[in-house]
């Protein structure tokens, strides 16, 4: 039998690489192992040019299980070991490898520990149960036990259970669309938005023409500009087409030997290339998606050029640019770019207009966090804050989702980390983005998408039987792809009017 508690004497590596002894404590407390470092401490002893040690006793650092997804054995010293995750990492050094036995046998007592065909020397955590979907580090957005129901017997959820006044499961709308002449004549003769209090609320699910649909991102991307004439935005376009030039040029200017002295720009270079090559379906709506595939490589790589700490490309980024390549380019050749409206402008300017757009995208929406599955900030609260409006609006739906093994919002982490480019077509992803970026916020707009989303699903929900969590998964992922954004976007506003509504009147 596993002991509950137990210590190991053992040194804590710090970020600058410097070991301090001391003791970890390892205890289990409520379905979790909490692992502290009490730091082994020297004090004066009676004797002359004497210290006595000792352990102190407040920990300086105490760390959960449940913050780590991998354990890693270092393959040059077998004393280290590295126990990493998106919100913690902590490297220990043991003194012997009789500790490390007991370390890990501890350890995979409460999670099982799986190995890794990529490198035999990690391991992933993985949950003892294996038909629970939990995946750390998201433990914490697990969706709360809805409190009416606590203490009943579970019940088949209906249907009718789940319907609330003013959503619905179907829509016989159609999708409104917007033509350039009635984007034209939403500004007056100096180029100013003339109804400035439906800005930006007006683009709200509406399939904008592509004619205009490039004018439009600017605007959304910098909501101030709506207050300027089009003789100023101009003057910025070109300030902005100067600046992207001179960006461009210094990583076009880089010579052979800079080129070898410079691994990382290899590496991101290369990266680069192949991610195009693997997303060529984004392109081959395209004439000569070749000359449409350049243009995404020079507008990446000048991103990354721009600003290497916060915006250096990695794996995937190039979905988020694809709906402002298709908003830009109707076509291109090695010189210049074909826009909707029929005019052929020089590749720079496309791409300069593309590039700043993109880039204020970047930063609006801290994807230089979001594409890092390390990191992503914003899914823990988003999912935390959709489990408190599932748990007090929609309580049925809510025990729906556990009846189908869905314990937690983990599932949806890759479509709300990719915008949902997961589950529509190049034009709905566009109306979609307009949607968010004509939205209260981001933040809100997640959350009663997401619960849209899975209020629309409820009619297939109901007709499921699967028999674990991974059954469920996959069966979602395959329906996401069939509902209608339609629907989801009517259903998430007034979703979001029912909720400013509640908190309005003090509910």
């Amino acid at each position: 039998m596993i002991a509950q508690d137990t210590n190991i004497n053992l040194c804590l590596i710090n970020e600058n690489d410097e070991p301090r002894k001391g003791l970890l404590k390892m205890q289990h407390n409520n379905g979790n192992v909490s692992l502290s470092f009490y730091p082994e401490l020297n004090t004066e002893s009676s004797k002359p040019k004497s210290q006595v040690k000792r352990i102190a006793q407040i920990p300086d650092n105490v760390y959960q299980l449940s913050d780590f997804t991998m354990i890693e054995m270092d393959s040059k010293d077998r004393l280290i070991v590295t126990l990493s995750g998106s919100r913690s990492h902590c490297v220990l050094y043991f003194t012997r490898d009789h500790d490390i036995t007991h370390f890990l046998t501890y350890i995979s007592g409460k999670v099982r520990l799986k190995s890794s065909d990529c490198n035999p020397c990690v391991y992933l955590l993985e949950p003892l149960d294996s038909t629970a979907s939990v995946v750390t580090p998201f433990n914490a957005t697990s969706l709360p036990q809805s409190s009416p129901h606590a203490n009943k017997a579970p019940s088949r959820v209906s249907l009718q259970r789940i319907q609330h006044p003013g959503l619905v499961f179907k829509t016989d709308s159609e999708i409104v669309k917007l033509s350039e002449d009635e984007y034209k004549a939403l500004f007056d003769e100096q180029g100013r938005i003339i109804d400035q209090s439906t800005f930006p609320s007006i683009f709200y699910n509406r399939d904008v023409d592509l004619s205009v649909a490039g004018d439009l991102w600017k605007l959304l991307l910098n909501p101030e500009d709506a207050q300027k004439s089009a003789e100023e935005r101009h003057q910025t376009d070109v300030k902005n087409r100067e600046l992207y030039k001179q960006v461009k040029r210094q990583w076009q200017a880089t010579t052979p030997r800079q080129w070898e002295n410079h691994p990382d720009l290899r590496k991101l270079v290369e990266l680069l290339e192949n991610d195009l090559e693997k997303n060529s379906e984004l392109f081959a709506h395209f004439e000569k998606p070749a000359a449409v595939k350049r243009i995404a490589f020079n507008i990446l790589l000048t991103l990354s050029s721009w600003n290497w700490d916060g915006a250096a490309y990695v794996e995937g980024l190039i979905t988020f640019l694809s709906p402002f390549l298709d908003s830009f380019i109707k076509d291109a050749d090695c010189q210049t770019v074909t826009t909707h409206e029929g005019q052929v402008i020089d590749i720079e300017t496309a791409e300069a207009d593309i590039f700043w757009c993109f880039e204020q995208f970047y930063e609006h929406n801290q994807l230089c966090d979001l594409v890092r599955p390390t990191t992503q900030p914003l899914l823990k609260p988003l999912f935390i804050a959709i489990g408190y409006i599932l748990d007090e609006n929609f309580p049925d739906l809510l025990q729906l989702l556990y009846q189908k093994h869905a314990f937690s919002l983990d599932f949806l982490r890759d479509d709300v980390s990719k915008w949902f480019t997961t589950c529509f077509q190049s034009a709905d992803v566009r109306r979609l983005w307009i949607s968010i970026l004509s939205f209260t916020s981001s933040f809100q707009f997640f959350q009663c998408f997401i619960v849209s989303l899975l209020f629309s699903l409820a009619p297939q929900f109901v007709e499921m039987n699967p028999l674990n969590s991974d059954e469920f998964i996959r069966r979602f992922h395959n329906l996401k792809k069939k509902v209608e954004l339609n629907l989801l976007l009517q259903n998430a506003k007034m979703l979001m009017e029912i909720l400013n509504r509640k908190k309005s009147q003090g509910k």
